[in-house]
């Protein structure tokens, strides 16, 4: 019997970390143990968490991503750990279905699908469409993608085995330690069939900022031809369907 240990990064997410932790524990294949790594809330998220019944692991300042997810592999007792991001929540098979794909030695993580809830706001259409993809028809299976850590599980010993997430990175942390992974010779598999869904709404600016934050990369630098080739993105395709689809509020934000 496989033994799992659950984590779930927070920073102010009192409006959904009750949902995400239920959907860890209500898993068909129950992690053996389940924490909230807490990234210096300021909001009443760590209470909230608590009174879900799981174990909170505080931090008083914030410290960013890569700082928060080592330390989650660090504390985590077991050999496959599941991470869900607060502000998810994932289907009751996510992990059943998951750890069927470590049968392969050489597999060191596995992610699942993204997906949300019929928008309702501009900026959750925008959000769905342009950083979802939801009009693109993505392989059910793909291997060596880029790593990405919203719902995923991962093999403990060899993330550590190669040096563990960067605290150095506040973002990208994910598909920095994935390209550490695929030079040492590990696996990594996207299954779309690994359902998480989006819980948290979002605003304009939470948008721009995750955009930018996603497609930057690692060292937050951008080209002047690398820049105009996003502005002409932005116009040639982005706000050209916006106003196909008559949606001048989506189109605002793709402007901007």
């Amino acid at each position: 019997m496989l033994s799992v240990s659950a984590y779930i990064p927070c920073f102010n997410n009192e409006e959904t970390i009750q949902q995400t932790i239920k959907s860890v524990q209500l898993q068909n294949f129950v992690p053996r143990e389940i924490f909230v790594i807490d990234d210096g809330s300021e909001d009443d998220s760590i209470n909230l968490a608590k009174k879900a019944g799981v174990r909170v692991v505080e931090n008083k300042e914030n410290k960013g991503r890569g700082w928060i997810r080592n330390q989650a592999m660090i504390i985590s007792r077991y050999e496959y750990v599941l991470c869900v991001d607060a502000g998810k929540k994932i289907e009751s098979d996510f992990l059943e279905k998951g750890l069927k794909w470590f049968k392969n030695n050489n597999v060191a993580a596995v992610f699942g699908s993204l997906n949300q809830k019929k928008p309702r706001t501009a900026a959750e259409r925008w959000r769905g469409i342009y950083l979802y993809n939801e009009r693109i028809q993505i392989p059910i299976i793909q291997e060596d993608p880029p790593f990405i850590t919203f719902a995923a599980i991962v093999r403990k010993s060899n993330i550590m085995r190669t040096g563990n997430y960067n605290i150095k990175y506040t973002h990208t942390e994910d598909l920095e330690l994935g390209n550490r992974l695929k030079k040492a010779g590990f696996k990594i598999i996207s299954d779309a069939r690994l359902r998480c869904l989006t819980i948290k709404s979002c605003t304009t600016s939470e948008i721009l900022n995750r955009y930018w934050r996603w497609n930057l990369g690692e060292k937050e630098e951008l080209s002047l031809s690398g820049y105009i080739k996003k502005i002409n993105y932005s116009l040639k395709e982005m706000v050209y369907y916006d106003i196909k689809d008559r949606d001048w509020k989506r189109a605002i934000i793709s402007l901007l």
